[in-house]
């Protein structure tokens, strides 16, 4: 009775562990054992154009997906009934569960394949391929499973886009097997993007979470989706994006007729808040046509980039990258081309910063804009200096030249003149207001910061040095971004906008809310910034303007007017590679009241010994062209307009059809 009573009051004590103290442990691990969670994915967020065009949208799709895990439960489900039809009873267990394994999962394979290759639109090698990993992932993971080794990737894509009659046929053949838990068709959203790669820079892409393998230090120790925006608009408003999933609870064991048992509760995903950006879709095709055709004249190693800028509003118009690539394609590799250099090359900007230079010093007042200077037969040994400032067009000629001849001409030895009149404090100050030391805090990801050279101990620059490079832009480094919008403080009067992309957001319930833009500041006094326009219009108009040559090509082939546009080329040696230069040109129009504001920066072109041999034409023929295709020029009997296939398409226009000029860009 002694020993009764201590086993029943063990029991007792067994029995209350297990049915009180760790109910919630014990009722978790049957969940587990017996429920599955199937995923609903949520429709991502749309991305259109300011004029509503769609840049990035869904694609519904339908994907087999095989788990190996559920596909080893099944197996051991099944094994029983092998054994009973190959009369099995009487030998060892390790003998046949082990052929009775190989059996099951040789005929499943073999079956799900040919109904595979008989049904889906699936190359029948493909299919065969993915039989055979399938059932070598099988038996890859019941050895692991049995030393305790890491288990191989659990989920397999045997097939994509099933068409509805596929489904039914594979699910039949899934029924057959007894196998259906351990399989599902998927529902998904693919991402699709009609205009391909000129947009491919902003956009970004969406792409897999888990990375290919089967290490568990490849995947994410947090919790979410398997496919990401990645760069670009996709991943700075990911969360925004993605919506919310929604969700099942299913039995794992199939039914009696091979199904999984729905148990109710099921909620369907959210979809994302769609978002409108400031990228004119036109726009950034004409601009990648011509980032192309730039990139075919005179390769870059490193890339070429550029801007459209509204100059008033700072809305990014079009930005592109070339290189570039196709979201389309699903990228995925590391050392793929996804980088926004216009955002994340900080660079030499050169020449290009001169009218900078020239406004901050009329500012301040320390030089007139009919003041000359001696430029010393293009070479100045400054004292305290190791290498003396040369001129790359001087002319013998005129070695006494004006404040806008110096900036047409683009003389080193003037700016450092004019810089040094004007003082180190001016300006160091003036380009710190200009932005030149901030980022512009657009959306998107990876904006670097720029630099402007540090203080020494609180004093100011080193006038030998440090001033003399920066005046014509050496020992500072801007961000394209960053340049450009300094280029439309330049156009627009003085007040500097700070750049951004995202213009509205559209919630799923259908309210709208747009995204305020920041106050402008002045940071220029209007009258400089007037007298610095007409100085840039010389660059281009004047016949020893250094961008003089290539807009009288386009002058003449009808692309341009006389006193349309201005800008300012720019070339900075490469210090690791003094043979190689970093090639800048940036323009903005119509004069005398500019809209738009156009930067090409080429980083390292081969064959190019300045700026604007790469950069002055395909930038001028892109604000040409914008501008037609935003109607801000003056009557022209050929327009532009996106085609078909995402491209530019310059066309005659009757005269009847030719209306006024409008104000301001159009909505």
């Amino acid at each position: 009775m002694w020993v009764l009573g201590v086993l029943l009051l063990v029991l007792w004590g067994r029995l209350v562990q297990v049915q009180v103290l760790r109910r919630d442990r014990y009722d978790n691990e049957v969940d587990r054992a017996v429920l599955k969670s199937v995923v609903h994915p949520a429709e991502r967020g749309r991305i259109v154009d300011r004029s509503g065009r769609v840049l990035a949208d869904n694609r519904g799709t339908v994907h087999l997906v095989a788990d190996c895990k559920e596909l080893e439960a099944a197996e051991g489900r099944n094994i029983f009934r092998y054994r009973k039809q190959q009369g099995l009873e009487g030998a060892p267990d390790e003998a046949w569960k082990a052929s009775a394994r190989v059996m099951l999962r040789t005929e499943m394979v073999a079956d799900l394949a040919a109904v595979l290759q008989g049904t889906v639109g699936v190359n029948s090698g493909s299919v065969a391929a993915r039989a055979r990993d399938l059932a070598e992932r099988l038996g890859r993971l019941h050895k692991d499973r049995e030393s305790g080794r890491l288990e191989p990737a659990r989920r397999v894509v045997l097939a994509r886009d099933l068409t509805p009659d596929e489904e039914v046929a594979v699910t039949a053949a899934l029924r057959k097997h007894r196998v259906s838990v351990a399989f599902s068709l998927e529902k998904d959203f693919e991402r699709i993007y009609p205009a391909g790669a000129s947009v491919s820079s902003v956009l970004g892409f969406v792409g897999a979470r888990l990375e290919a393998g089967s290490n568990k230090s490849e995947r994410p120790t947090e919790p979410g989706p398997e496919r990401i925006g990645r760069g670009g608009i996709e991943g700075k408003l990911e969360p925004w994006l993605r919506g919310a999933e929604g969700k099942e609870i299913v039995l794992r064991a199939p039914t009696a007729r091979g199904g999984a048992l729905d148990l109710g509760g099921a909620s369907e995903g959210t979809s994302g808040i769609d978002c409108t950006l400031t990228i004119d879709a036109t726009l950034n095709a004409i601009l990648h046509e011509q980032l192309l055709r730039a990139n075919r004249e005179f390769p870059c190693e490193h890339g070429i980039t550029g801007i459209v800028l509204s100059a008033k509003t700072g809305e990014v118009l079009a930005m592109d990258t070339v290189p570039s690539f196709d979201p389309n394609a699903r990228p995925g590799e590391k050392n793929h081309p996804v980088t926004n250099k216009a955002l994340v090359n900080p660079y030499e900007p050169g020449s290009a910063i001169k009218p900078f230079t020239i406004a901050a010093a009329l500012e301040a007042g320390a030089v007139h804009v009919n003041d000359t200077f001696a430029l010393h037969n293009g070479v100045w040994s400054i004292p305290g200096r190791r290498k003396p400032i040369k001129d790359s067009h001087f002319d013998s000629a005129h070695n006494v030249q004006s404040v806008g001849e110096i900036l047409a001409r683009s003389s080193n030895v003037g700016a450092v003149k004019i810089g040094h009149r004007a003082g180190s404090e001016v300006i160091e100050e003036s380009f710190r207001r200009y932005g030149f030391h901030d980022s512009c805090g657009i959306d998107l990801p990876g904006e670097a910061r720029p630099r402007l050279p540090r203080r020494d101990r609180g004093r100011p620059w080193d006038v030998p040095n440090t001033l003399s490079s920066v005046c014509f832009g050496y020992q500072m480094m801007l961000t394209p971004i960053r340049f450009a919008a300094a280029y439309a403080m330049l156009a627009n009067g003085g007040l500097r906008v700070e750049p951004r992309l995202v213009r509205a957001i559209r919630f799923s319930d259908g309210r709208e809310e747009i995204v305020a833009a920041p106050e402008p500041v002045r940071v220029m006094r209007e009258d400089v910034a007037k007298t610095v326009q007409r100085l840039c219009h010389g660059v281009v108009t004047e016949e020893y303007g250094t961008a003089y040559k290539r807009a009288e090509s386009l002058r003449q082939a009808g692309y341009l007017e006389v006193d349309t546009f201005a800008g300012k080329t720019g070339s900075a040696v490469v210090p690791s590679r003094p043979d190689r230069i970093n090639g800048t040109f940036a323009c903005f129009g119509p004069m005398p009241d500019p809209e738009i504001v156009v930067l090409f920066v080429a980083f390292e072109p081969k064959g190019a010994r300045f700026g604007g041999d790469i950069c002055a034409q395909p930038a001028l023929e892109t604000l040409a062209l914008c501008l037609r295709a935003l109607g801000l020029t003056s009557p022209s009997p050929r327009r532009v307009r996106l085609g078909d296939d995402g491209n530019p398409v310059i066309e005659p226009v009757p005269i009847e059809a030719e209306g006024n000029k409008p104000e301001g860009l159009p909505n």
